[in-house]
């Protein structure tokens, strides 16, 4: 039987609201990555049993531990949160195909020219 390399192994990752059982655990990132105590509900995110980020539902900065990779499990909490907040996530503003709001439709690059109302002339082929 042949084994996988260790990069395609699947890891149980849960995300979920947080209790007041998990307090010892939330303080304990807090201590890792230097934050403040953190107010409201909170989402957590898990590896396979274990906290390893949580972020305010009510918004602000993820909390996770800097000695895992987290950066996806953080963008992952950022998305849930602001789904449970009824909005969409913040977006950069470099973001998708050239940054370019999809539900608006795009500017023309120029303006008609003189004469040609809402149309384009073209020149006929010699």
């Amino acid at each position: 039987m042949r084994q996988q390399p260790e990069s395609q192994n699947m890891t149980e990752v849960t995300i979920r609201k947080l209790t007041d059982a998990d307090t010892p655990a939330v303080l304990h990132l807090v201590q890792l990555d230097s934050a403040d105590a953190p107010k409201g509900e909170l989402l957590g995110a898990e590896i396979e049993g274990t906290l390893v980020a949580f972020a305010p539902i009510a918004g602000g900065r993820t909390v996770a531990d800097p000695f895992s990779r987290t950066s996806e499990l953080a963008a992952l909490l950022s998305l849930r949160t602001a789904q449970l907040r009824g909005r969409q996530p913040r977006r950069r503003r470099f973001g998708g195909l050239f940054g370019r709001d999809r539900g608006r439709p795009a500017r023309p690059s120029a303006p008609a020219p003189p004469g040609a109302g809402d149309r384009l002339l073209s020149q006929p082929l010699r």
